[in-house]
């Protein structure tokens, strides 16, 4: 699932400083790593005062907020860029308006294949995601890791662990490992 979105041009600005950087829209438990993983909102970079607004940075800092909505469940996020000059001091103020669009909420969760002496493990290994919440990657990361260290712990020392990710509609995932 997947949207294609083009990012606006703004490309008239490069080389101006970026006055202030703000996100509209974006979920609170997002914010804070949304901000602080932007290029454009740094504060100080290489001894200068402000980061210097480029389009390419622009687009990169869309792109690092768009994979981390969808990595957390909102893979149809919209953007929106508005961005004030001024002109005297050779600045740009910036405001990203977010619209993250339906959540993806897990499904269904099957897992099969796995040994009747592991089981017990396996159902512990499962508790960080689960059906009805919002799909999160790294959920589904501490699952697989934690299933792989129960199979460890049972005496497979590699196990193979698959997982096959279904996006019936867009509001639904399923999982199957």
């Amino acid at each position: 699932l997947k949207v294609e979105q083009k990012w606006p041009d703004l490309s008239q600005y490069n080389g101006y400083g970026v006055g202030s950087l703000k996100i509209d829209g974006m979920p609170e438990e997002l914010k804070k790593q949304a901000e602080s993983g932007l290029a454009l909102g740094q504060k100080k970079t290489f001894g200068l005062k402000k980061a210097k607004f480029k389009q390419a940075e622009l687009e990169k800092d869309l792109s690092r907020l768009h994979l981390l909505l969808a990595q957390n469940g909102y893979p149809l996020a919209k953007f929106d860029v508005q961005a004030t000059p001024d002109e005297d001091n050779d600045e740009v103020k910036l405001l990203f308006k977010v619209d993250v669009g339906p959540e993806i909420r897990v499904r269904t969760l099957k897992v099969t294949g796995t040994p009747e002496t592991a089981q017990k493990g396996v159902d512990a290994g499962l508790k960080p995601i689960r059906m009805g919440e919002r799909y999160s990657d790294d959920k589904l990361q501490a699952a697989e890791d934690a299933i792989e260290a129960a199979l460890r712990a049972e005496g497979f020392a590699f196990p193979e662990l698959r997982v096959g990710i279904a996006i019936p509609d867009s509001h639904s995932v399923d999982l199957d490992m």
